[in-house]
């Protein structure tokens, strides 16, 4: 048996069977254990053949591996198994790690500040952020407007004026119209597609199908505020500002 003990958290050891279970009393046992056929590495992920809990359950599921050809195992011994190495985890750490090595030999510091900026970013969108009490006020609105009323007959609640709701509207339908545009989703159906669909939702506030006459005003709204230039150039039509999308 050969233990490598170089992580605290869990002990890796391999274990010659030689046709038969040998005895496990000895063995490092942290309560959970993992066994692979062959040696695992970030190189090489590989998914145990199975997970056990005890060193019994361990002696049962081993007999049969030790009648067959299998002459070595290789054993991980945790606590948990959350605390079992995720092999393909630390199999793209590997591969991040040697790219930075390789950026770093070509001398390329443009590519190694946008690493950097990836790093530290701290997961925050760019843009302005969606505030979803508007959204529902604007969705709202939508509603009443794609029934024919004029906006100055739609009822608002407090503290809503016409004249803010009027302000707001207007980039509101231009950005979903953008949206829709930028993910060539331009009907109603395709606006339901489960990822286009909850987007939708994140973004704008629209929640289907109960928002579909909602959304198919503010397209129709968006759409109308493109200049006839625009227009003849279907479909690189939309002036997209990708990072308020």
């Amino acid at each position: 048996m050969r233990r490598d003990k170089s992580n605290p958290k869990r002990e890796f050891f391999c274990l010659r069977l030689d046709g038969s279970v040998p005895s496990l009393e000895k063995l490092p046992n942290r309560g959970v254990f993992a066994v692979y056929d062959s040696r695992p590495s970030r190189l090489i992920p590989l998914a145990p053949c199975f997970v056990v809990q005890g060193l019994s359950e361990l002696r049962e599921r081993l007999k049969p591996l030790s009648q067959s050809d299998t002459r070595d195992v290789f054993v991980e011994s945790a606590e948990s198994e959350a605390d079992l190495t995720d092999w393909d985890y630390e199999h793209v750490v590997w591969q991040v790690l040697q790219g930075i090595e390789t950026i770093k030999g070509r001398g390329d510091r443009i590519t190694l500040r946008r690493v950097r900026a990836a790093i530290e970013r701290k997961g925050e969108k760019p843009g302005p952020k969606a505030d979803p009490k508007q959204n529902a006020s604007l969705v709202a609105v939508l509603k009443e407007l794609a029934t024919g009323k004029l906006l100055k007959q739609v009822s608002l609640q407090k503290p809503y004026k016409h004249a803010s709701v009027s302000a707001k509207l207007s980039p509101f339908c231009w950005k979903f119209y953008q949206f829709c545009t930028l993910f060539r989703a331009s009907s109603p159906s395709e606006w339901q597609a489960y990822n286009v669909a909850r987007l939708i939702r994140e973004r704008f506030g629209f929640s289907f199908p109960d928002d579909l006459t909602a959304a198919e005003e503010a397209f129709r709204r968006g759409k109308a505020q493109l200049t006839p230039e625009e227009r003849q150039w279907e479909p690189f039509r939309v002036r997209c500002d990708f990072r308020q999308l």
